[in-house]
């Protein structure tokens, strides 16, 4: 609910009312919205050995815990399962570190095995 006061006389009541009310818990709260958080684990995720750039994670927020849905495309021929488990302790600790927040899941789909480095292109001749 949202006080609107009268005069200046009420403002000044009314934040000293809210100043004593607040005591060990501070002046207010913050709040980090699903797409911030979506955006920082999809940079986060970025960060770990043989992930390729197209990531996508989809991100459902509640208080402050975090529940998170990652397509992760990995570099072949790296091991799938430690790019994967690299990426949940990874996202785990940094999302905490940069938000605040707490993850209770995270779900990862391997969304394509790609390769890295230039293409070999195989000549043909034309008789």
């Amino acid at each position: 609910m949202t006080a609107v006061a009268a005069d200046p006389g009420d403002l000044t009541r009314l934040g000293a009312a809210d100043a004593e009310g607040a005591g060990a818990a501070g002046p207010g709260s913050t709040t980090v919205a699903p797409k911030a958080v979506r955006r920082i684990a999809a940079q986060v995720v970025r960060e770990v050995a043989g992930v390729d750039r197209d990531v996508r994670v989809q991100a459902h927020v509640s208080g402050q815990r975090a529940v998170l849905e990652v397509r992760l495309p990995i570099e072949y021929p790296k091991p799938v399962d430690r790019v994967t488990e690299a990426c949940r302790a990874h996202l785990a600790d940094r999302l905490a570190a940069l938000t605040g927040m707490t993850v209770a899941r995270i779900d990862i789909e391997v969304s394509a095995l790609t390769t890295v480095g230039p293409t070999r292109v195989v000549e043909s001749r034309v008789r």
